[in-house]
């Protein structure tokens, strides 16, 4: 059995307008996820039903609602938006309270209501998270104020699209497609550019549109539900006993309409599943016998289905809001429609989306009364996990084997950077401030390949390492590790200044040779005819003559070359300035841990 405790819980809470579950496990996965069994009743598709009891007040929940003699203020179909202003509990999150806390009188501690969130920064390892799933189609402001009700001292409270949630339960590893699915595992299969989830619930239909692993919520289908068919048999009987005045007598009082309103849910999901139409096992409230004697042996013998696809009836209306879904996705056909919820076991339902999607995959959720439950304590866990990952992956990048891998490989680099520096200022013919300050990098240095080489070899399999033991899948994550662009500049970030200090030596040197050689022009100008031979072919003329005229040019071009002996000296004795490299080791780690948070946090949109 799963508990509280050291480990704690997470829990799936899918309040349903017709029935209700409950799923869980520990942050730790111990056990899978399980469904809540009431002890009392054997429920785990709670029926969503409220009542008091005569005496005490205490309040009833589902099939003991229904049942118990004597109780009062029965109430069903509760499931509703909250008034963004009221400040009124509804009725839905008393259901909520009562249900959860009923859960862990079983499993850990019961909750105390607050008006206020718990930080999680302040929250006890051992708390209860619990993520509630809500109508996609609610508008922001309505599921803010139900967050508002929802939260309960001591446990942590998040809530989730429910589509989103049948999603994440069926892509879960290890998923099974029904037997009128796919037979490859939806969880396997390649993912799809494009994913349609319907959640066709007893109050709203749910549409959420997944592109590349990015929900969002269509803005319709939030007051189109399953239960419309029970109004319309509900009608059918009223206006067919309209003159008896016991059945009328029973619909009046307490409770009459709601009780009248789940009877006629229980025969349409008996007909169109095929199976004997039940109530309950055991006898109901007595005011409610009328209803059963009366209402119940005249709805078993109806048609359900064949109203439902009538002309007008609810099919139609439901093939509208797929084509409205289709022109709010630019009329664009999704890859795969995923049906989900109690609606999708109408089979009606897979042939409409066929029809209106003839190019995507139906697939249909081969357990649509748990899966949102199931898919909302996965979404928990799963955020818990990352969350883990994190702090492991944190770890990680910290290791001394991995500074001492970039050290290396950063030192070699700029060994690499400067030899290339070295060798250009040799080349040079004219050592000028242009020349100096080109760019010394000529492609990547083999160094910084080799480390970043190194990095994927080393973090590449570490890191495929914790998401095995955190249940990350490996493969939604890009192991190729790519280095920032600020190392390589960094590395020529000294040799680019020492250019600059030496591009302003050598214009000097420059300038200076310029203005000697125009002094030496000057100069033999003036004396030419000094130097002018007496006579034709006279030798020692023509030598003074020689050594005037290139004696200057020779003792500059020897300042060059001594200028540039220098210089290659001193590139080669240059080092990376003190704690940069601890630096560079700093940005290889951040830039690492952003590109995997960055395909983690694209895994997270997909929950929350």
């Amino acid at each position: 059995m799963v508990s509280g405790g050291p480990d704690g819980l997470v829990i799936g809470f899918d309040l349903g307008d017709g029935e209700t579950t409950v799923a869980w496990t520990t942050r730790h996965g111990g056990g899978g996820i399980q469904v809540f069994k009431r002890r009392s009743t054997g429920e785990r598709g709670v029926l969503t039903a409220m009542a008091r009891t005569p005496g005490d007040r205490r309040r009833l929940l589902g099939e003991e609602a229904v049942c118990a003699a004597g109780a009062a203020e029965f109430s069903l179909n509760f499931k509703q938006g909250p008034d963004p202003g009221g400040l009124e509990t509804p009725e839905a999150v008393l259901f909520v309270q009562a249900l959860l806390a009923e859960f862990l009188a079983e499993h850990g501690t019961p909750p105390e209501r607050t008006g206020s969130a718990r930080s999680t920064d302040q929250a006890d390892t051992a708390e209860p998270m619990m993520v509630v799933g809500h109508p996609a189609g609610w508008e922001p402001e309505v599921v803010q104020a139900y967050a508002r009700h929802l939260q309960l001292r001591g446990v942590h409270t998040r809530l989730l699209p429910e589509s989103q949630a049948a999603l994440v339960h069926v892509r879960r590893p290890g998923a099974t497609a029904g037997s009128e699915a796919s037979d490859r595992s939806m969880a396997e299969q390649p993912t799809a550019g494009r994913v349609l989830v319907v959640d066709i619930g007893s109050s709203t239909t749910d549409f959420t549109l997944i592109t590349d692993m990015k929900p969002r919520s269509l803005p319709l289908g939030a007051d189109f539900g399953c239960r419309r068919i029970d109004f319309e048999a509900a009608d059918l009987v009223t206006a067919h006993h309209r003159d008896n005045e016991t059945l009328n007598a029973a619909l009046a009082a307490d409770g009459g309409r709601e009780f009248l309103l789940l009877a006629c849910r229980r025969a349409k999901e008996a007909q169109f599943s095929g199976t004997q139409a039940a109530t309950f096992d055991q006898p109901v409230n007595p005011r409610f016998e009328p209803i059963m004697k009366l209402a119940w042996g005249w709805l078993r013998q109806a048609e359900i289905p064949a109203r439902v696809s009538a002309p007008g009836g609810w099919a139609d209306e439901f093939r509208a809001l797929l084509k409205q879904a289709r022109r709010l996705m630019e009329d664009q056909d999704p890859d795969q429609v995923v049906l989900t919820g109690g609606g999708s076991r109408m089979p009606l339902t897979r042939r409409i989306c066929r029809q209106v999607f003839p190019e995507a995959a139906i697939d249909n959720d081969p357990d649509p009364a748990f899966s949102v439950a199931r898919g909302l304590a996965l979404a928990g866990y799963t955020e818990l996990r990352l969350e883990r990952f994190r702090a492991s992956l944190t770890e990680l990048l910290e290791e001394p084997e991995l500074g001492a891998l970039c050290s290396k490989h950063i030192s070699e680099g700029f060994a690499e950077l400067k030899g290339r520096l070295a060798g250009r200022v040799r080349g040079a013919a004219d050592i000028t401030a242009t020349t100096a300050m080109e760019p010394v990098d000529g492609g990547e240095p083999p160094s910084i390949t080799a480390l970043r080489e190194a990095l994927n070899q080393h973090l590449g399999e570490r890191v495929s390492s914790l998401c095995r033991d955190h249940g990350v899948p490996h493969d939604a994550l890009d192991l190729d590790f790519q280095l920032p662009l600020s190392v390589a500049e960094a590395l020529t970030d000294q040799l680019t200044r020492f250019a600059k200090r030496q591009s302003n030596l050598q214009s000097g040197v420059r300038a200076w040779r310029i203005q000697a050689t125009r002094r030496a022009a000057e100069w033999w100008q003036q004396r030419k005819n000094t130097f002018r031979p007496a006579h034709s072919g006279n030798p020692r003329a023509d030598i003074a003559r020689t050594v005037a005229v290139w004696g200057v040019p020779v003792a500059l071009w020897a300042m060059q070359e001594w200028s540039v002996s220098r210089m290659v000296k001193d590139i080669e004795a240059l080092s990376l300035d003190e704690g940069k490299i601890d630096e560079l080791m700093a940005n290889i780690r951040a830039h690492i841990r952003d590109q995997l948070l960055e395909r983690l946090t694209e895994i997270e949109k997909l929950i929350f």
